[in-house]
């Protein structure tokens, strides 16, 4: 049986684990291993206002999903510490400079699409041993959350190393689709913006049964 419960600091070695096995994280473009999946969850921890965990039956986290909301002050001692860490791992990486490319290639957003959000889902993963469901379990109860928390509109940034097709099935609309160069992997992915109304949102028929 799983459970959803809010972020500890000790689940964010699970939350790097995760994150490191799914994806490369400049790990390759720095040569900095691990460091890079620490660096990736910390920045994550910095931003993010609320963090909800999935368990499995034996307690252990098994997803994680959050999302920042812009005016939000909720949670400033937690994200204030993850910043300090964040930015003392980034000068632990040799090579910052495939760091920096590394991350410039997802700032994709146009700032004038940016502006029109007043929340971001800046992470939404389940590892693989436990998919089947878990993912759109996740966004419910965020879609519940920061409905509560009176979220307009969230936005959604992926591309393809994602599952795209989950966010258009559980409802979420596209509104920007762009060409980013990875600077870090070997081939050029598609990135996208989605939009989806946390107030208005309503599970799909699959999810609400």
């Amino acid at each position: 049986m799983k459970n959803i419960r809010p972020f500890k600091n000790r689940d964010a070695r699970h939350l790097v684990r995760m994150v490191g096995d799914q994806w490369d994280l400049a790990k390759r473009a720095t040569g900095a291993g691990r460091l890079c999946d620490w660096i990736y969850a910390a920045e994550i921890l910095s931003q993010n206002t609320e963090m909800r965990v999935l368990t499995d039956g034996a307690g252990r986290p098994v997803g994680f999903a959050g999302y920042a909301q812009g005016t939000s002050r909720r949670h400033a001692l937690r994200r204030a510490f993850w910043g300090v860490v964040y930015i003392i791992l980034g000068r632990c990486v040799k090579n910052r400079d495939a760091l920096r490319q590394y991350y410039a290639a997802y700032d994709y957003v146009p700032g004038r699409l940016a502006r029109r959000f007043d929340a971001e889902c800046d992470i939404l993963i389940v590892g693989r041993a436990h998919r089947g469901g878990a993912g759109r379990i996740l966004f419910g109860e965020l879609m519940r959350d920061a409905a509560a928390r009176g979220v307009k509109k969230m936005r959604i940034d992926t591309d393809d190393s994602c599952n795209v097709a989950f966010y258009r099935g559980i409802g979420a609309v596209q509104v920007y689709a762009a060409v980013a160069q990875n600077g870090g992997e070997d081939e050029t992915e598609n990135v996208y913006v989605f939009c989806i109304e946390p107030q208005k949102w309503q599970p799909p028929v699959e999810m609400a049964g």
